[in-house]
């Protein structure tokens, strides 16, 4: 059964075919030529209407990758410098502007792409930057105003004389010192000091100047008294050592059996001190 259904499929087939050719073979010349000519236009139509789409494809997908250019103008500031030059009679670190800056201005035309690249094309400059002058002081400012403890060597070098006479009197004021008749009450004698000890010992920038103000009224108060002390004559009383140098740093007394009792008096103020040694009271020895 299933086979006689296949020929009767293939006998119809066949049937057909030659049906269609019998119509084809029926028709006209002319009616072919015209079937043949519609044929053609159509197959065409269809291709070229392929192509066109391919070319907009083709054309969509390079304007994505090719950037666009824009030409754009602007106008753009040109900053200026700044000239300094340092003035010696000017306080040091003092700033001064002697002629103020102004910034200049260029036209500036750009090509400007759309992938964000700007590719600078012409530069014309409309007006010139002025350029700022600025003065800078590099005289020592005044030490008087200095700290005490940031008055160091090194700027006691480099000041004036008279700022150096002021710092040597403001000492002595806040130590109680200054007064007349003695060399190291007078400021000029201090400074004096400070000078000849910075020369030898070449200004090492690490000592206070005010530390070296006591150690040179310190070493002349010791030797003053130590002057003073070898004028006393042995057999002085303790009173005319009192007379003659003043209070005594320290004193004390020893009663050692069998031997007279010794008084002693120390004279300061600093380092090796001068002893004064005293038996039934009276001077013997001078030590220092």
């Amino acid at each position: 059964m299933v086979e006689e259904k296949h020929d009767d499929a293939e006998d119809a087939h066949q049937s057909n075919s030659s049906s269609i050719m019998d119509k084809w073979n029926g028709l006209s010349l002319g009616v072919k030529a015209a079937a043949l000519i519609s044929l053609v236009l159509l197959l065409g139509f269809v291709a070229m209407s392929t192509i066109g789409e391919d070319q907009e494809d083709a054309v969509a997908k390079d304007s994505k990758s090719a950037p666009t250019v824009e030409t754009v103008v602007m106008t753009e500031t040109i900053g200026f410098s700044t000239d300094t030059k340092e003035d010696p009679n000017r306080p040091e670190g003092e700033t001064t502007v002697t002629r103020s800056g102004v910034v200049g201005s260029a036209r500036v035309t750009y090509d400007v792409y759309s992938d964000g690249n700007k590719i600078e094309v012409k530069r014309e400059v409309l007006k010139d930057p002025v350029t700022e002058n600025v003065t800078i002081g590099t005289k020592p400012k005044p030490i008087t105003s200095v700290p005490r403890d940031a008055l160091r060597v090194g700027q006691f070098n480099v000041a004036p004389m008279a700022e150096k006479v002021a710092v040597a009197d403001r000492y002595l004021n806040e130590n109680k010192l200054k007064g007349p008749g003695l060399p190291w009450q007078d400021p000029k004698w201090l400074v004096g000091e400070i000078e000849t000890w910075l020369k030898e010992n070449k200004g090492s920038e690490n000592n206070y100047v005010e530390w070296e103000f006591g150690n040179r009224v310190t070493e002349w108060k010791r030797a003053e008294l130590a002057r003073k002390a070898v004028t006393l004559p042995l057999g002085s009383s303790m009173d005319d050592a009192r007379a003659l140098l003043g209070p005594p740093s320290d004193s004390r007394s020893t009663n050692i059996p069998g031997q007279s009792a010794m008084d002693y008096l120390y004279y300061g103020p600093l380092g090796n001190r001068i002893e004064l040694i005293y038996s039934a009271g009276q001077l013997e020895i001078v030590n220092g």
